[in-house]
C-alpha cells in the first residue's frame, strides 16, 4: 500500500478483511483502454472501512465504460453506492451496466438517467424482502461522461446525480472540480447525509458541457474526490502521478492510496485525450482559455461608476454547481480562469430579493474591493491573495452587475467531520469559532480527539491569530475598513504551518467613503457604536465603522480564540490570559479592548505584539 501523507493507524493494522458470507464484487478492479485519441485507466478499490472485521462490507463503488465505434464516442460511468443501505453495491453495479446503453439509445443524459432510474426502481421492487419503496434496500450516486474528439476538437457532456465528482487536471498541473460535491438543491427522495441518489421518485440530473481545455479528465467517487478537494498534498501528488497515463496496475494502486481519516471505497476513471493543438485564432486576442467575456469597463458604462473594474460576462463563467450561501447571495463553482490569478474560482451572485439599497451597497463593496486590489503593487497584491479570499472581478449578467468572481477557498482550510449522532460525513470550512469549542462540543461536532488536540495548543492558536490580525493590518494600510469582524470572518488550516485566511472581503469599505455602512455581528459591537447613554464614548451610528472598531473586534477575536468552552464566544476581557502571555502582548490585547477608541493600538501594533510573543516562544 502506498500513502499520501500520514497513512493512519487503520491502514497499517487492517489487512485484507475476512471472506464474504455471500457473493460480492471483487475487492479490486482495474481496466486499461486505448482507442483513437483516448487513453483510459480505471481502478476501484474496497476501502479500509469496509475491510474492518467488525464492519465487513462489499466494495460499493463501481465503474462502467464503453466505446461506440459508429459515433466515436467514449462513455464512462462511476457510481458510489450509499453506505447506509445493505445492497447499494448492487445498485452501483446495475447503473454502471445500464446507463451507458440508455445514453447510446437516446443521446441525452437526462433521458438516460430517467431510464436507469426506472430500471433501478424495478430492481428494488423485485428484490427479496423489498417493501417497494425506492430507498428501501439500495441507492447509488452517479457521475457520467460522453466525449468524442476529432479534427474539430473535443465535444461532450458530463452529468451527475449526488456527490460523485469530475475533475480536470489542466496544463499547469492544477486540479479543477467541474462536477460539484454538494448539490444545489435538496432532493425530496433518497437522502443519505446530504447526498442525493438513485433511485428517486423526484429525479434531478445536472449536466455541463465538456470543460474547455479538458484533455485530462477524471471521474471519481468521493473516496478519491474528497481528499483531493481538501488536501493540497493530495492534489500535488496525484497531479504528478497522473500527468500522463500510468500502467493499469500502478494506477489502481495509486487510486487506493492510504491517508489518515479517509477510509472509504476508492474509484477513479482517467481519460487522457491526445489531440494536436488548435491553431491560434487571430481574432481571439485578449481572450482566456477560449472565453471572451473579460473586458475593462470605462466610465461610459450605463451602470453607475463601474470605471476601472474588470468585468466578466456570466455566460463565460462555466458555472457548474452551488457551494454555499450567505445573507447577500449564493456561491457557485466555475470553470473560468482569470489572467494573473492561478487557481479555481467561484462566482457569488447577489440575491434577487435584495432591496435596491441593499443591492447598491453590496455592489459598491465588491467594486471597491476589486479596485483596491487592482491598484496595489505586485508585492502587496501577492500578500493580499495569500491572506484573504478577495474579490477579483465583477460579473455582469443580462447587462447588469450581478456579483463578483472570487478564489475558491483552498482545500486545506476545510475538514471532513463525522458527527457520532448522525453517523454521516460532512465537509466544513474551519472557521475561527471552532477554536472556542470545548472538547465535548468538538467531539459531538464530529472531530476526532487527535484533531481536537491539534488545535488546542496556545501557540497554534496564536499563530492563526497572528495571520488574522496581519490581514486586517494590511487592509488598514490601504485605507480600507473590514467592518463586520467576527468568529466567522476567517478560516484556518493546521498541520506544520497553521494559519488563517480572511473571508467575507466583498463587504469592505474605503475609509474615505463617508456613505459606508457595514454590519455588526451579535456580541461584536464596539462601545462607540452603542446608542448614547452611560458610556461616554458611545456615539450611535452602529453601521459607520472605522479602523478603531476593527481593532476592537480583533481584540475580541483574540481573547475568545485563546479561550475554550462555555462562554468563550462572549468574553470581553483579557484578564484570564494573565500568566499565559508576555506582559507586552497582554497589554496590547487589553488596549485593543479599551472603551476609548483613541487608546487602542493600530492593527499593525497589535500584529507586532502577537507576532513578537509567538516568535519568542518558538525561537523563530
Amino acid at each position: 500500500m502506498i500513502a499520501i501523507g500520514p497513512p493512519g493507524r487503520a491502514a497499517n493494522e487492517i489487512g485484507g478483511g475476512v471472506p464474504p458470507a455471500e457473493p460480492w464484487p471483487p475487492d479490486i478492479a482495474a481496466s486499461e483502454y486505448e482507442v483513437g485519441p483516448f487513453t483510459v485507466r480505471a481502478g476501484s478499490v474496497r476501502g479500509i472501512l469496509h475491510r474492518h472485521p467488525r464492519n465487513s462490507e462489499p466494495r460499493q463503488d463501481a465503474y462502467g465504460l464503453m466505446y461506440d465505434q459508429r459515433t466515436r464516442t467514449l462513455i464512462v460511468v462511476v457510481c458510489d453506492g450509499v453506505g447506509e443501505f445493505k445492497y447499494s453495491h448492487e445498485a452501483a453495479a446495475h447503473v454502471c451496466r445500464e446507463l451507458p446503453w440508455y445514453y447510446l439509445k437516446s443521446g441525452s443524459w437526462n433521458s438516460a438517467f430517467f431510464e436507469a432510474n426506472n430500471s433501478l426502481m424495478r430492481l428494488v421492487e423485485s428484490w427479496p424482502g423489498s417493501t417497494g419503496r425506492d430507498n428501501d434496500l439500495m441507492a447509488t450516486t452517479a457521475v457520467a461522461a460522453a466525449v468524442s474528439a476529432g479534427d474539430s476538437g473535443i465535444s461532450g457532456e458530463i452529468a451527475w446525480v449526488g456527490d460523485s465528482q469530475a475533475w480536470v487536471l489542466d496544463d499547469e498541473s492544477a486540479w479543477r472540480l467541474v462536477a460539484p460535491v454538494r448539490s444545489d438543491q435538496p432532493d425530496t427522495e433518497v437522502v443519505a447525509g446530504r447526498t442525493r441518489a438513485l433511485p428517486s421518485g423526484c429525479l434531478s440530473v445536472h449536466t455541463i458541457s465538456w470543460p474547455p481545455g479538458g484533455r485530462r479528465v477524471f471521474l471519481m467517487s468521493d473516496g478519491v474526490g474528497t481528499p483531493l478537494e481538501m488536501s493540497a498534498e493530495v492534489q500535488k501528488t496525484l497531479a504528478e502521478w497522473w500527468g500522463s497515463p500510468p500502467d493499469p496496475y500502478t494506477f489502481v494502486q495509486q487510486v487506493g492510496f492510504a491517508r489518515q481519516s479517509f477510509m472509504d471505497d476508492r474509484t477513479a476513471v482517467g481519460i487522457w485525450i491526445d489531440l494536436p493543438d488548435a491553431p491560434e485564432d487571430e481574432n481571439s486576442e485578449g481572450n482566456v482559455a477560449g472565453y471572451s467575456g473579460l473586458v475593462l469597463r470605462d466610465s461610459s458604462s450605463d451602470q453607475e461608476d463601474v470605471a476601472a473594474s474588470v468585468v466578466v460576462s456570466y455566460t463565460d463563467l462555466g458555472v457548474v454547481g452551488f457551494t454555499s450561501d450567505d445573507d447577500l447571495g449564493e456561491v457557485f463553482r466555475t470553470g473560468f480562469r482569470l489572467p494573473g490569478y492561478r487557481g479555481p474560482l467561484v462566482y457569488k451572485e447577489l440575491r434577487s430579493s435584495l432591496s435596491q439599497e441593499e443591492y447598491s451597497r453590496a455592489i459598491g463593496g465588491m467594486r471597491q474591493a476589486v479596485r483596491l486590489r487592482d491598484s496595489m503593487s505586485d508585492e502587496d497584491r501577492s500578500s493580499l491573495d495569500e491572506v484573504t479570499v478577495w474579490p477579483l472581478a465583477l460579473v455582469e449578467k443580462d447587462g447588469v452587475v450581478s456579483g463578483c468572481l472570487m478564489p475558491m477557498i483552498r482545500p486545506e482550510l476545510s475538514i471532513e467531520l463525522h458527527p457520532p449522532a448522525t453517523g454521516r460525513t460532512v465537509s466544513r470550512n474551519r472557521d475561527l469559532a471552532w477554536l472556542c469549542m470545548g472538547a465535548r462540543t468538538a467531539i459531538r461536532a464530529g472531530f476526532s480527539q487527535e484533531e481536537i488536540d491539534e488545535f488546542s495548543g496556545l501557540l497554534v492558536r496564536m499563530r492563526i491569530l497572528v495571520w488574522l490580525v496581519y490581514s486586517i493590518a494590511l487592509l488598514h494600510s490601504h485605507g480600507t475598513v473590514y467592518g463586520d469582524i467576527n468568529l466567522r470572518s476567517a478560516v484556518f488550516c493546521l498541520g506544520e504551518y497553521p494559519r488563517s485566511v480572511l473571508t467575507g472581503c466583498d463587504r469592505v469599505a474605503r475609509l474615505d467613503d463617508v456613505s459606508r455602512r457595514q454590519a455588526n455581528s451579535p456580541f461584536f459591537l464596539a462601545p462607540e457604536c452603542e446608542e448614547p447613554g452611560s458610556n461616554p464614548f458611545a456615539r450611535g451610528r452602529a453601521h459607520f465603522q472605522d479602523t478603531r472598531t476593527d481593532v476592537y473586534k480583533l481584540g475580541l477575536c483574540v481573547v475568545r480564540c485563546l479561550s475554550r468552552g462555555h462562554g468563550a464566544t462572549q468574553l470581553k476581557s483579557a484578564d484570564h490570559l494573565t500568566g499565559l502571555l508576555s506582559p507586552e502582548c497582554l497589554d496590547a490585547i487589553k488596549a485593543s479592548l479599551s472603551q476609548d477608541p483613541d487608546q487602542r493600538p493600530t492593527a499593525k501594533h497589535l500584529y507586532q505584539a502577537l507576532n513578537d510573543f509567538f516568535r519568542f516562544m518558538t525561537g523563530t
